[in-house]
């Protein structure tokens, strides 16, 4: 992961930025690697989106060979959709690119930002990072050992089969840390959690119906697990759509030898994958259909909405999720209006008196005399 590469690009000349971006590509397909390219968040500076324009449109000409591409570039939203914005030709381009997933639209909060696959970078932090270790967690298993429309029992497995995993990270960041000690590494280490078989989990909690307020659920659910037990065994956890490749396949080929119950009409026509053995969905990938209908782009808008609503930082990852700048301008859209809704506690006046205490008379109950202060409401203002 190269972070922060804008000064290089812009010390660059013009002419030399494409043969600097092949050579990389050209590197790290030779090592058999995927490099990566984070970009710092932009903050509407005309000069820095100016570079990152030319950044991107450079490596969308660049021809995709191998999933995934051997060169990627981490872009946060906000600023990839103000790039895509400075012409026709570029935004074509920039599709190009994350329907092939050589640009990955990244979020983050005020103060982090996603810093690459399982790794999230403080806004003035400097030093180098490393993702330690991944653990994927089979979705799909403890939802079928829930049953349909038990979300409190699939919640209380997906706890303990969380406290088990992390448990198994934290001996193994044990060995590591000895390991990075005695090469000298200075790092911080991060631990990335990958949820494996999303919709498939979904589809068996709703009884083959996908809702939407489950998953956002769900994601919370997990994203606030993990900071109550990463703290205690000293564990800076990440919740990342990456590295599940190869557990989507191995989850899916042992639940298919467990349980052997099918109904493939209760699904409808999308059917439920891994209950003969095929592939379960990557990351926070809902919808494997290829059909453009209106409502499946309203339901995907939704659906990446409700991603960046339930994580700080993360990335909108496999491309299929994100291979349309209209369809992540109307879930950036959706997000800012879930972002901006606020809670006002409104007091009536009353005969509240605080040098006496809550109530006239003092203590904080009422007294049988005293007047009884006017109700408080809590009101949404959206």
């Amino acid at each position: 992961m190269l972070d922060d590469p804008l000064p290089l690009v812009s010390a660059l000349p013009r002419p030399w930025l494409a043969p600097w971006l092949r050579a990389l590509s050209a590197l790290a397909e030779s090592r058999g690697r995927t490099l990566d390219l984070c970009l710092p968040t932009l903050g509407g500076g005309t000069r820095a989106q100016q570079v990152a324009g030319r950044l991107l449109a450079e490596l969308a000409r660049l021809e995709p060979r191998g999933t995934p591409p051997a060169l990627r570039c981490f872009v946060q939203l906000e600023d990839l959709l103000g790039c895509a914005g400075e012409g026709g030709e570029s935004a074509r381009a920039i599709e190009a690119a994350l329907g092939s997933g050589a640009i990955v639209p990244a979020f983050g909060s005020p103060g982090e930002r996603c810093g690459g696959p399982g790794l999230v970078r403080a806004a003035r932090e400097r030093g180098a990072l490393v993702c330690a270790g991944a653990v994927a967690l089979n979705l799909p298993r403890a939802a079928r050992r829930a049953g349909p429309w038990r979300e409190d029992a699939f919640f209380e497995d997906l706890a303990g089969m969380l406290e088990r995993a992390l448990t198994a990270l934290s001996e193994l960041e044990r060995g590591a840390q000895r390991s990075r000690n005695a090469r000298g590494a200075r790092a911080r280490a991060l631990h990335a959690v990958v949820p494996v078989g999303l919709s498939e989990a979904l589809r068996v909690l709703g009884d083959g119906e996908l809702r939407g307020e489950q998953e956002g659920s769900v994601l919370a659910f997990l994203s606030e697990a993990l900071e109550r037990f990463g703290e205690p065994r000293g564990l800076a956890l990440v919740l990342t759509p990456f590295f599940g490749e190869q557990a989507c396949e191995r989850f899916a080929a042992l639940d298919a030898q467990l349980f052997q119950a099918r109904q493939p009409l209760l699904f409808g026509g999308e059917g439920l994958s891994g209950a003969g053995g095929e592939p379960y969905s990557s990351g926070f990938e809902l919808s494997r259909s290829e059909v453009s209908a209106p409502a499946l782009a309203a339901r995907d808008a939704a659906h990446l909405a409700a991603v960046m609503s339930s994580l700080r930082v993360g990335a909108l990852h496999p491309p299929r999720a994100a291979a349309s700048l209209e369809l992540l301008e109307r879930a950036e859209g959706l997000h800012l209006r879930a972002r901006s809704a606020a809670h006002a506690l409104y007091v009536l006046p009353g005969a509240l008196t605080p040098s006496t205490g809550l109530y006239e008379g003092g203590g904080d109950e009422p007294q049988p005399d005293a007047p009884r202060p006017d109700a408080t409401r809590l009101r949404e203002r959206t």
